[in-house]
């Protein structure tokens, strides 16, 4: 080997080492590794965080699921806050001596008559009421009307075939 190959070898050498030793030693990207350690650690505290709350956060979600879904606030909320009894009690009637005389109609139905006898009652006022003949034609629908709220309030439906 000659001198000036030797001298260039060694001039390659000494500049890939001083390359390699700038890289290591340089503070130049020192920033951008504080930001992702930084990133890194917001995001990890995040995931925990999430971890934690979430359980909570679905507990809540399905308990605010189950009450919106009871019966009576599905009506309550068509009806601007009333009840069954309230909106009774507030309506026209042709044949009850007031609203609150059907309220007390409407309370004392669903307290005291079964299934099967609420649907059975219905039934027969409702005939009664699409009977134009019939002598309680008018106390026929006012009747339908208050059992139909009555099977509303369990949630039941009426016979079929009137």
């Amino acid at each position: 080997m000659t001198s000036i190959e030797y001298q260039a070898t060694t001039a390659g050498a000494a500049r890939r080492a001083s390359a390699v030793e700038g890289f290591f030693l340089g503070d130049g990207g020192a920033v951008t590794v504080d930001w992702t350690v930084m990133a890194a650690t917001v995001v990890a505290v995040g995931l925990s965080v999430m971890t934690l709350v979430s359980g909570g956060a679905g507990d809540l979600a399905g308990d605010t699921a189950a009450a919106m879904t009871e019966d009576d606030i599905v009506y309550r909320s068509g009806h601007f806050g009333q009840n069954r009894a309230d909106v009774i009690a507030g309506m026209e009637w042709t044949a009850y001596n007031s609203g609150n005389h059907a309220r007390n109609h409407f309370n004392n139905i669903v307290a005291n008559l079964n299934d099967a006898q609420l649907r059975n009652r219905h039934r027969n006022w409702v005939n009664i009421a699409n009977d134009p003949d019939h002598p309680n034609h008018a106390l026929g629908a006012d009747r339908a009307t208050v059992f139909g709220m009555a099977l509303d309030e369990r949630g039941l439906e009426p016979h079929d075939g009137y």
